[in-house]
């Protein structure tokens, strides 16, 4: 998970997208 993503509200579908 990038940086990015940690001041971001998680998306679990994209998640599962990158990390199936």
């Amino acid at each position: 998970m990038d940086g990015q993503e940690l001041g971001k509200p998680i998306n679990f579908d994209l998640v599962k997208k990158y990390y199936p």
